[in-house]
């Protein structure tokens, strides 16, 4: 359980500090580019979700939405890592990683007027990523991580289902009358 508290307090600390540097030093409305325009850091408020999904709607319900809402989902995940701290680790700390990234955003909300501040973009040309932040970054890993168990679990139901399949074979070949006439 230290690991996990310990990963929690990481992604915050570092979610919190790069986004109060972003929001003191960073110029609104222009871009600081690095490796060929690469990497950006471009300053940005985002009063919605993901993609400034709902950043339209009324205050009161972004409030309910992304204040409320997000707050419910966080004290949920954290009761459900307390009671299920002992199932598969990778799953486990990809829950772990959506919860430190999910604290960094909910926080936000909190402190600074109901918006996220977001300040990376990647890419390369005119694909690119939106305008993301560390919190994000630790909901992608730990998106990841579920994927990875779940693709892992799948394969390992499939391997125990194979292998069940070749212990019963041999016995069934044996218990048939090899003359069926």
């Amino acid at each position: 359980m230290f690991l996990s508290i310990f990963i929690i307090v990481v992604c915050l600390v570092f979610d919190q500090a790069t986004k109060t540097i972003a929001h003191e030093n960073l110029p609104r409305f222009h871009k600081i580019s690095f490796i060929n325009d690469t990497i950006r850091l471009q300053y940005a408020e985002n009063a919605g979700a993901a993609f400034s999904i709902g950043a339209n709607l009324p205050e009161a319900w972004r409030w309910a939405i992304f204040g409320l809402g997000q707050g419910i989902f966080l004290l949920l995940l954290a009761y459900y890592l307390i009671k299920n701290r002992h199932q598969m680790a990778v799953q486990f700390y990809g829950f772990v990683f959506i919860l430190g990234g999910g604290l960094g955003n909910f926080l936000d909300r909190l402190y600074r007027d109901g918006v996220v501040v977001d300040f990376l973009n990647v890419g390369f040309g005119t694909i690119r990523t939106a305008i993301f932040n560390v919190a994000d970054m630790a909901i992608t890993l730990g998106l990841a991580l579920l994927i990875w168990s779940m693709i892992q679990q799948s394969r390992e139901e499939k391997k125990e289902d194979l292998d069940a399949i070749d212990d019963e074979l041999p016995a069934k070949l044996q218990s048939e009358d090899p003359n069926p006439l």
